[in-house]
C-alpha cells in the first residue's frame, strides 16, 4: 500500500479543529483524508465507504464520538479509531478503549504524538494487508 491509498475520515463538530487535524497530516503525508463536520453524515459515508482510520470527536451534536465508533466497527471490523476530546474523564478513555479505539487524545492535540499514532496505525495496516495477499 502506497501513502496516498491510506483513507482517513476526520470528524469534529467544530470546522476549525477539524481543518487543524487535517492540514497537520497533509504536511507530514499523502494520506487520503475526508472531513466531515457533521457524523451523522460521516457515517452515511462511512457505510457506502469505509476507511482504514477514523479519527473523531467525542462530544458532538445529534450524536457522539461513541455512536460513531460503535456504527463504523459494526460495519467495519478492520477500521482503526483514534478519538480526540477536550473531556478529561476516566469513562471517557475506558468507554474509548472498550468500543475499539486504538488511541486517545485530549485537546489541545500534541500533533508529534498524533501523527506518530497515524503512522503507526498506517505500518499496522500495511502489515495486516501484505499478510492477506499471502493466505
Amino acid at each position: 500500500m502506497i501513502e496516498k491509498d491510506f483513507r482517513i475520515m476526520v470528524i469534529d463538530d467544530e470546522p476549525v479543529t477539524a481543518q487543524a487535524i487535517t492540514l497537520g497530516i497533509q504536511a507530514h503525508k499523502a494520506y487520503a483524508i475526508q472531513v466531515f463536520s457533521d457524523p451523522v453524515d460521516a457515517v452515511k459515508q462511512f457505510m457506502e465507504n469505509p476507511v482504514h482510520l477514523v479519527i473523531t470527536d467525542l462530544r458532538m451534536p445529534e450524536t457522539d464520538g461513541f455512536e460513531v465508533i460503535e456504527k463504523m466497527h459494526d460495519r467495519n471490523l478492520s477500521t482503526n479509531f483514534i478519538v480526540i476530546t477536550g473531556e478529561k474523564k476516566v469513562t471517557s478513555v475506558v468507554q474509548s478503549r472498550w468500543l475499539g479505539a486504538n488511541y486517545l487524545f485530549f485537546k489541545p492535540v500534541d500533533y508529534d504524538e498524533l501523527l506518530k499514532a497515524i503512522d503507526e496505525t498506517y505500518q499496522r495496516v500495511c502489515y495486516w494487508e501484505k499478510r492477506l495477499k499471502e493466505v
